[in-house]
C-alpha cells in the first residue's frame, strides 16, 4: 500500500503544485474569485487521482471494505497535501511580495464594500490583519496551508471510497 500511496501521493501533489509557478506570477491578473475557482477545481483533479490508486491497491490485497478504500484514499490525499504545503512555502519564500499585495488587495476590497458595515468592515479588516500575522511564522503558514485543501480531500476521499467500497468481482467466476 505505502508504494501505491506514495505514487499516487505525489501525483495529486504535483498536479496541485505546478499552478504555483504557472499562474502565480501573473496573479495580478486574476480576481480573488477566480483564483479560488481556479483552486478548487485543480484540487478536485489532483484528489481525484486518488481513485486510481485506490484501485490499483484493491487489486493487490485479498480483504477489502470501505474503511480501507477511504484510508487508501486519505492517505494518498494527505501525501499530496504535503507536497502542496512545501511547494506552497518555497513559492511563498521566493515571493514574499505576492502575500502582502494579496492582503493589500483583500482590505483594500473590503474598505470599499458600500455593503458592509463599518463594524462588519473592521472585523473583516482584523481578521486579514490576523492571517498576516500567522504568515510570518513558517508553522502558521504550513498550518493554513495544509487546511485549505483539507475539506475537499475527505469529500473526495470519501466518495472514492464508496465507489470502489467493494471488492473487484472475480473475472474467472462469471
Amino acid at each position: 500500500m505505502l508504494r501505491t500511496v506514495i505514487i499516487w501521493g505525489i501525483i495529486a501533489g504535483l498536479i496541485m503544485s505546478t499552478p504555483f509557478y504557472l499562474f502565480m506570477p501573473n496573479a495580478e491578473e486574476f480576481d480573488p474569485a477566480s483564483g479560488m475557482i481556479l483552486g478548487f477545481s485543480i484540487m478536485i483533479i489532483a484528489f481525484g487521482t486518488s481513485y486510481f490508486g485506490v484501485r490499483a491497491y484493491r487489486k493487490q490485497v485479498n480483504k477489502w471494505s470501505f474503511g480501507r478504500a477511504w484510508g487508501c484514499a486519505l492517505l494518498i490525499a494527505f501525501v499530496g497535501m504535503i507536497i502542496y504545503v512545501g511547494a506552497w512555502m518555497i513559492f511563498n519564500s521566493n515571493h514574499p511580495e505576492f502575500m502582502e499585495t494579496m492582503f493589500a488587495d483583500q482590505i483594500e476590497s473590503i474598505e470599499q464594500d458600500g455593503s458592509l458595515t463599518p463594524e462588519q468592515q473592521e472585523e473583516a479588516i482584523s481578521t486579514i490583519e490576523w492571517q498576516k500575522e500567522v504568515y510570518e511564522s513558517n508553522i502558521g503558514i504550513a498550518l493554513i496551508t495544509f487546511t485549505e485543501p483539507l475539506v475537499p480531500a475527505i469529500m473526495i476521499s470519501l466518495i472514492i471510497a464508496l465507489i470502489l467500497r467493494k471488492p473487484e468481482e472475480d473475472a474467472t467466476l462469471t
